[in-house]
């Protein structure tokens, strides 16, 4: 008899003691922080995509801290109108190799005043406060031309951002641009698909309420 409740104890000890490690074990795996990836795919923020003469080109702005290939210039603003906007984009694929990036072409286009819809852009002179567009490879600068108008078309624009007061800008261009010093040198583009996000909290809002 007392053989028997010794056994029955044990096995009560043994069961109770197996529960209390299945317990802990389950509260010790809830109570972990789940892993974190290095490998997480960034979102893409600003980007330019689209073919120069033959070449495809593709400039995507991920790493906002410290990617500067995509730059704001100047914003000049009357009331709820923007009146000038202009920004430009480096063509470096490396935008961490500080002499690439010295070396790169630069395209620069300004918005007079910035609004939805078409810009045929004839000009290459900012000063004159007008819509205008200059390429410049490091030797030579193309601008566009009266006769062939560079043609840009801005299918979105968001200014009512609560985090900051310069737009976001999306749309699609085509043209072409011819050599300053040369015109029968051109470069046409066609193609090109791009968005300007000037503002790193803009970004991380548009991104979380845009897939």
């Amino acid at each position: 008899m007392y053989l028997l409740i010794k056994i029955q104890f044990m096995k009560k000890l043994i069961y109770s003691f197996s529960l209390m490690v299945a317990l802990s074990t389950l509260f010790a795996c809830n109570n972990e922080e789940e892993p974190v990836s290095e490998d997480k795919t960034l979102p893409v923020c600003s980007f330019f995509r689209g073919y120069l003469n033959d070449e495809y080109v593709c400039i995507e702005q991920k790493d906002v801290a410290n990617d500067i290939r995509f730059q704001l210039k100047e914003t000049l603003l009357k009331e709820d109108t923007i009146l000038l906007f202009r920004w430009s984009i480096n063509f470096a694929q490396d935008y961490n190799n500080k002499n690439e990036y010295k070396q790169a072409p630069v395209l620069s286009i300004q918005f007079a005043p910035l609004q939805l819809g078409n810009y045929n852009i004839v000009s290459d002179a900012y000063y004159d406060a007008e819509s205008t567009i200059i390429f410049n490879d490091g030797k030579n600068e193309y601008i566009p031309s009266p006769d062939n108008p560079f043609q840009i078309y801005l299918s979105n624009i968001i200014k009512d951002s609560p985090y900051s007061y310069d737009p976001l800008i999306r749309g699609v261009m085509e043209g072409t641009l011819y050599n300053a010093s040369n015109p029968k040198d051109s470069i046409v583009f066609h193609d090109i698909d791009f968005r300007f996000i000037p503002d790193f909290l803009m970004i991380r809002q548009y991104l979380n309420s845009n897939s």
